[in-house]
């Protein structure tokens, strides 16, 4: 071969190999079109996409893991089986022993088919009431029938066992309370541990509203009963330790034969300030019942009367601690200026922390399904933390109201609600006479309905009467008939 400096070098000369088929067909190929470009184009974007994606959630799920503690850290034993139960084995119970706590249970029940509560129900009422509907107005017998087929509640009627109580020692309260009987029925409620059927069941007293359902306690570590502390009544008072408006039980034929024994000791003793019931299940289990937080489960209507002021030594059983001499605020190194300080009383709070509010310590105030006399409300009702009249002595000035908003909200909810399931109004509020010897309740209502031109009399009943007697599907025909007298204004 010729190199360069030869005499024979022809630089135009091309000695190298020719090219394969490969190289000519791709020498001679058309430049790419612009949507082979574009194409390309967004499956680099597509990658780069998928890569930032992967690496943000694997920054996100090392975050969480941290902010969770231990990858490995042992978790709560209910989140692992909560899925997997089988609810048929358990049961909320609900007991009625006239019309107006039939329709008590009803709205029980209608809470916890809101709310998606998986497990069955039970509904104990007396033998005397039946599901055959004779006319529009056989409204036990409509509440029954809904109850089955609109909330799936089993129904069981019983003999509805009673003792006679000591009224004077029970029910002090200064006025006739149409729902008062001298028959202690709380019996009832303790036919739960013949529920044999299921493995737990949760007892509830229907003067309650419903926050949410409350199928996690099933999951409770196995005990005889769960209840909460009545921190209402002082540990050094003869007053009974533990509330049975929450019954967690687990159904045997042996503690109900040890409730029976213990009753029929407790029942010779005519003279007693609770329900025998509440004795009985004080007296077999305060030392030995697996105790819930009474800040979740055992909220009171009264605690919101105590007092306005949220530092109070009054709410100390409730919070558990007296929040007057609780470290201040300023200690805490996260606390500024806009933080609230969590050591104090918040009605609010204290709601959107309770699974359930319990409508006790009220009295002498009636149960929320009945009326309020107009005389009494005034004294009973939650004070404002601050009142003075106005400039010119003509209107009170009320601030600081939260305890008395809540208080009143709840009142007002229920006597909602029972309209809207059971389509019935208010009992009549009771005769109240206050300190001051001025009559109140029915007449006073009564009378009021006259000036105002309301309906009243023998029209008044027959509109409260056909109001009680229409089907439930309506609320303003169920029970949107209702003196203007008769309201209470909230």
């Amino acid at each position: 071969m010729a190199r360069y400096g030869d005499s024979d070098y022809d630089p135009d000369y091309d000695d190298s190999p020719p090219p394969s088929p490969q190289l000519k067909a791709f020498r001679n190929a058309s430049p790419p079109s612009i949507f082979r470009r574009t194409s390309l184009r967004l499956r680099r974007l597509r990658g780069l996409i998928i890569v930032i994606l992967l690496t943000t959630s694997v920054f996100y799920l090392l975050a969480q893991l941290r902010r969770r503690g231990p990858l490995f850290a042992p978790k709560h034993e209910p989140s692992l089986k909560y899925k997997n139960v089988n609810w048929k084995h358990y049961a909320y119970s609900q007991y009625a022993t006239d019309s107006d706590h039939l329709c008590n249970a009803l709205m029980i029940f209608e809470a916890l088919h809101r709310y998606g509560s998986k497990a069955e129900r039970v509904l104990m009422y007396p033998e005397t009431m039946d599901t055959m509907i004779s006319d529009i107005r056989d409204r036990d017998s409509q509440l029954l029938v809904k109850a089955r087929d609109e909330f799936g509640v089993k129904l069981m009627p019983m003999a509805i066992p009673h003792i006679v109580r000591n009224t004077t020692a029970f029910n002090p309260a200064p006025y006739t309370d149409p729902s008062t009987s001298k028959w202690d029925q709380s019996l009832t409620k303790l036919n739960a541990f013949n529920l044999t059927q299921y493995l737990r069941v949760i007892h509830l007293d229907n003067d309650l509203t419903l926050n949410t359902h409350l199928d996690t306690l099933f999951l409770l570590p196995s005990t005889p009963i769960a209840m909460t502390r009545a921190y209402w009544n002082p540990p050094s008072s003869s007053e009974p330790l533990l509330s049975p408006h929450l019954l967690i039980l687990e159904p045997s034929s042996t503690e109900a034969a040890r409730l029976d024994a213990t009753i029929a000791t407790l029942s010779t003793n005519p003279v007693y300030t609770t329900s025998i019931a509440d004795l009985a299940l004080n007296t077999l289990y305060a030392s030995s019942a697996l105790v819930l937080p009474h800040t979740t489960y055992a909220l009171r209507t009264s605690q919101l009367r105590l007092s306005p002021d949220p530092s109070s030594p009054l709410h100390s059983p409730f919070l558990g601690y007296d929040p007057s001499t609780y470290p201040p605020p300023s200690l805490d190194p996260v606390y500024n200026s806009q933080t609230p300080n969590l050591a104090l009383w918040d009605p609010r709070r204290a709601l959107r922390h309770a699974a359930l509010i319990h409508f006790a310590g009220d009295e002498p105030l009636p149960k929320p399904w009945v009326l309020w006399p107009q005389n009494l409300l005034a004294e009973i009702r939650p004070k404002c933390r601050e009142e003075h009249w106005d400039v010119d002595k003509s209107k009170m000035i009320e601030e600081g109201c939260e305890n008395r908003e809540v208080w009143m909200g709840l009142y007002e909810d229920f006597r909602k609600r029972r309209k809207a399931v059971c389509g019935l109004l208010s009992v009549p509020a009771p005769i109240y006479i206050d300190g001051k010897g001025k009559k109140g309740g029915k007449a006073e209502e009564e009378g009021k309905a006259r000036k105002e031109g309301g309906l009243v009399g023998e029209r008044g009943d027959k509109a409260e009467r056909e109001g009680r007697g229409r089907m439930m599907g309506s609320g303003t025909e169920g029970g949107g008939v209702e003196r203007e007298g008769g309201k209470v204004v909230l």
